[in-house]
C-alpha cells in the first residue's frame, strides 16, 4: 500500500472540474488495466466520515458517495430585502434557488446569521462512474467522453482515516513517457493544447506509484455515528 503528502484541494472542487472541462492527461480505459469492476463500495470504505479540508460530511454507502455541508452566511437585513427573490418572513429566510425556508439569528440590530444547507452527491455507481479494487485501494474512474477516463484512488490508512487522492500525471510529454510509450496526442481547446490520450499496461500503471503521479484531494475520518 502506497502513501505520501502530496498538495490539497477539495475533492469537490476537483469533482467539479472533471465534470465541466476535458482534462489534459486522460486514460484510454478505467484503471487499473485488466482489473474487473466492482458494483459495490466494499465494507471497509463505507461510513460517514467528516472532510478535513472544509469539515462538510461525508456519506459511504454501498452505490454513493455524497456530502452535507453547512455554509455560515451573515449579511444585513436590508441587502436581503433589496436582493429579487429574497425575502424574510415568518421568522425565516427566504433565498434565490433555496426552496426550504432558512432560519437565523440577529447579532445585531440590522445583521442577521444563519447556515445554509447543501447536499452533493460525488459518486454513484453507473455507466460512466466505474469502480476497481486492487491492493486494497479503491478506484473511482470517470468518463468524460469517449476514451477518456480520471480516475481518484481512495487508500484507507491505519488510523482507520480514507485518503482520498486523484492521479495526476503532469501536462507535459517527458511526464508522460515516464509512465509510458503508448499513448496519442491530440489539440484541444480550439487548438490551443495537446492532450495526451494513455493506453496502459499494468507495468505502466506501476510507473504512476514510482513517480508518485497523484495530487491529494482529502483526508476522510471517520464519524461517531455509522450509517445504518
Amino acid at each position: 500500500m502506497k502513501k505520501y503528502k502530496p498538495q490539497v484541494l477539495y475533492v469537490f472542487l476537483i469533482f467539479s472540474l472533471l465534470f465541466s472541462c476535458e482534462q489534459n492527461v486522460v486514460f484510454i480505459e478505467p484503471l487499473p488495466p485488466g482489473i474487473n469492476v466492482i458494483t459495490k463500495i466494499p465494507d471497509v470504505f463505507q461510513g460517514v466520515f467528516t472532510c478535513e479540508s472544509d469539515e462538510s460530511i461525508f456519506y459511504v454507502e454501498e452505490k454513493i458517495i455524497y456530502k452535507e455541508s453547512f455554509f455560515p452566511f451573515i449579511t444585513t437585513v436590508e441587502r436581503i430585502n433589496e436582493t429579487e427573490h429574497c425575502s424574510i418572513l415568518d421568522g425565516g429566510m427566504y433565498l434565490r434557488g433555496k426552496e426550504e425556508c432558512i432560519p437565523f439569528e440577529y447579532i445585531s440590530e440590522d445583521t442577521i446569521q444563519a447556515k445554509i444547507y447543501s447536499q452533493d452527491t460525488l459518486w454513484t455507481v453507473n455507466p460512466n462512474q466505474v469502480m476497481k479494487l486492487y491492493d486494497e485501494q479503491l478506484y473511482l474512474n470517470i468518463k468524460q467522453l469517449d476514451h477518456q477516463w480520471s480516475t481518484f484512488v481512495i487508500t484507507p490508512q491505519q488510523d482507520k482515516t480514507l485518503l482520498w487522492e486523484l492521479i495526476h500525471i503532469p501536462n507535459n510529454l517527458r511526464s508522460v513517457e515516464k509512465v509510458t510509450s503508448n499513448f496519442e496526442q491530440k489539440k484541444i481547446k480550439d487548438d490551443k493544447q495537446l492532450q495526451y490520450l494513455l493506453d496502459l499496461s499494468m507495468d505502466d500503471f506501476n510507473n504512476i506509484f514510482k513517480n508518485k503521479y497523484f495530487v491529494e484531494c482529502d483526508i476522510l475520518t471517520p464519524y461517531n455515528n455509522e450509517i445504518k
